[in-house]
């Protein structure tokens, strides 16, 4: 029975890190606490970035593991945005922008999400900054859209600061 107990355990340890780093993908992983993110967004000065993913979305997986998981791990992405992911297919309520409970759909719904992926900019008030980005075609020409995106919220964030 020791034995059992200890082998479990080894097991347990070494699974651990594997479940980490798949719940890295998008900075801390899907989001449900979004008053505590657009405290962070309001700290920093910085536009939010929702990456909206499905669980039956390949080109979803793909946007992570050929752009977001590179762009995390140079740190492009955390010096000019907060960034969160949102899975479309949960069905639980949320904590909204404004600290209240929200439904997932309601809060899907509200960013016209018809597709995923589709990352969009929002302000520390969960308001839309541009146009979204919708599916997901090759690495090159995303971050390029995505990049463009980032700046132009930025700029929109610093004129609304004045």
């Amino acid at each position: 029975m020791k034995r059992f107990f200890s082998l479990l355990l080894t097991t347990l340890l070494l699974l651990l890190p594997l479940q980490l780093a798949a719940d890295d993908d998008c900075s801390s992983g899907p989001e449900s606490h979004w008053a505590g993110v657009a405290a962070s967004s309001h700290a920093s000065g910085k536009p939010i970035m929702v990456v909206f993913s499905s669980d039956a979305c390949g080109y979803c997986s793909r946007l992570k593991s050929e752009l977001i998981r590179p762009m995390l791990d140079d740190g492009a992405l955390q010096q000019q945005v907060v960034i969160r992911e949102f899975n479309i297919d949960r069905l639980e309520n949320i904590e909204d922008f404004d600290g209240l409970p929200v439904r997932s759909r309601t809060f899907v719904s509200r960013y016209k999400i018809f597709a995923t992926p589709t990352v969009i900019l929002l302000d520390a008030s969960g308001k839309p900054i541009g146009n979204p980005i919708v599916g997901y075609d090759n690495s090159e020409d995303y971050r390029n859209r995505l990049r463009g995106m980032i700046e132009e919220a930025q700029r929109t964030l610093a004129l609304a600061a004045l």
